[in-house]
């Protein structure tokens, strides 16, 4: 066994710890066609770059950067990306980023507004036709929801169309990324910090160490073209400093807010990486960990218990393959207000008990038709949640609420795909109170603002 890159001499028994990983297929472990995986077999294709395959084409570890495949399309092991040429491990080495696609064929264009895939058309890679022959697959398969509604970064309340003139120092063509937005309506670096003072990623203004008022004043030699200057003294400060965003360095405040506003939209990492025009791919993770982070303290600080007094709760218990159990409920009349908590292994009924009454809030109806739930909670238990808790469990009543009953579908099937943790739980959770809202990412920046407000005071 030998790996199928260019110049790679890993071969299987040579005494190394290298793993091998096989092209992956575009069926899934049932037989069927899957969009994501013959997306895959379509990137691995193109990364890997070559005429002519073996009969079995093997990736080794050395190509990922965590050593090991993906099936995550989030994740960056999603494709090997690393020593695809097998030179020493630079950043001119690492995978270049998606570029955007020209619009092809109408049945594919919102879709590629909003994932903004490119595929170079060479042999052996994903050309524009194979694209739209995956696409149709997918169509055919079910796979595939076209939105009517592209997204935008601030939706406009009255939306009168482009105006004569408004496009004649930017050439043709529609803004198809936050980038091209603000590169459209912000002329110069103080405007976009500006911007950011607005909605409260930077503080309105700052106290010098001597008292005085500081304002903010170019800089060309600051990254971010800014930073605050005391009319009174030489005393200078970062634009950044004492914010949220003051640990992320090296890379410019655009590129950060852009980079927030693909978490908020859920982009993949790598698309995340095309929209702020990186090369080095460790910035996104860090800063998509770091919003991951932020989930957690607003889901364990802000949102309080689902249900209320006389409120129906659905109870459902879930098992992963690799035998993770994990405990949700959700308002019947309410589906948004959901919980989800991952139990320990060897889980009895006191864990049980716990995750539900630090959930569910007093005076709560209780449903379920898991027999698992009943069986570990008892009649014991039952009775202790009602005495103690008051949270009365209805064995009598039904689930009628298709809503209800597609979440937990959604969920089961979202769980087949991936072993969750309970931050990734959070960040499930977090993603359903901001597809409630009228924009996702001016909810985020209304948590980062509420959570973490910018210091005003003299360090």
């Amino acid at each position: 066994m030998s790996c199928c890159v260019r110049r790679c001499p890993s071969r299987s028994g040579s005494g190394t710890s290298v793993r091998f990983f096989g092209l992956p297929s575009e069926e899934d472990n049932d037989g069927n066609w899957s969009y994501r995986k013959a997306l895959q077999r379509q990137l691995w294709l193109e990364a890997i770059n070559r005429d002519t395959l073996p009969r079995n084409p093997m990736v080794c570890s050395r190509h990922f950067v965590s050593g090991e495949a993906s099936n995550l399309l989030c994740y960056p092991d999603f494709v090997p990306s690393k020593n695809l040429g097998y030179d020493q491990p630079t950043t001119t080495t690492l995978r270049p980023p998606l570029q955007a696609l020209q619009p092809p064929p109408k049945s594919t264009t919102d879709f590629l507004n909003s994932f903004h895939l490119k595929r170079k058309a060479t042999q052996g890679t994903m050309t524009e036709s194979s694209f739209d022959a995956v696409m149709a697959k997918a169509s055919e398969a079910g796979l595939l929801t076209i939105s009517t509604n592209t997204p935008s970064s601030v939706p406009p309340a009255n939306s009168e169309g482009p105006k004569e003139g408004d496009e004649a120092d930017d050439g043709p063509g529609e803004v198809t990324t936050l980038k091209m937005l603000l590169l459209r309506c912000l002329d110069s670096d103080l405007e976009f910090i500006e911007c950011c003072q607005h909605v409260g990623l930077i503080a309105p203004n700052q106290q010098c160490t001597c008292g005085n008022q500081m304002m903010v004043s170019l800089a060309s030699d600051a990254l971010d073209g800014g930073e605050w200057k005391c009319p009174s003294c030489p005393i200078t400060r970062g634009i950044r400093e004492g914010t949220w965003l003051e640990d992320v360095r090296t890379i410019k405040l655009k590129d950060v807010v852009i980079g927030l506003y693909c978490w908020s939209r859920n982009y993949p990492e790598q698309l995340c990486q095309h929209e702020m025009d990186l090369r080095e791919v460790s910035y996104v993770p860090f800063l998509y960990k770091k919003c991951q982070q932020l989930t957690t303290e607003f889901i364990n600080n802000e949102i309080s218990n689902i249900g209320r007094p006389g409120e129906v709760v659905e109870i459902e218990q879930f098992q992963t393959q690799a035998g993770l159990h994990v405990v949700g409920g959700v308002e019947r009349n309410n589906y948004k207000n959901v919980f989800f908590r991952v139990l320990p292994e060897n889980w009895n009924r006191d864990d049980l008990v716990t995750a539900l009454v630090d959930q569910i809030s007093y005076g709560t109806i209780l449903h379920t038709k898991d027999t698992v739930l009943l069986d570990i909670l008892a009649p014991d238990g039952i009775k202790y949640l009602e005495k103690y808790w008051g949270l009365k469990m209805d064995l009598r009543s039904n689930c009628e609420s298709p809503l209800v009953t597609s979440l937990w579908a959604l969920f089961e099937r979202l769980i087949a795909e991936k072993d969750y943790t309970q931050n990734s739980l959070l960040e499930f959770l977090m993603r359903r109170r901001m597809e409630s809202t009228r924009d996702p990412f001016l909810f985020l920046l209304e948590v980062i603002t509420s959570l973490h407000p910018p210091c005003i005071a003299a360090s």
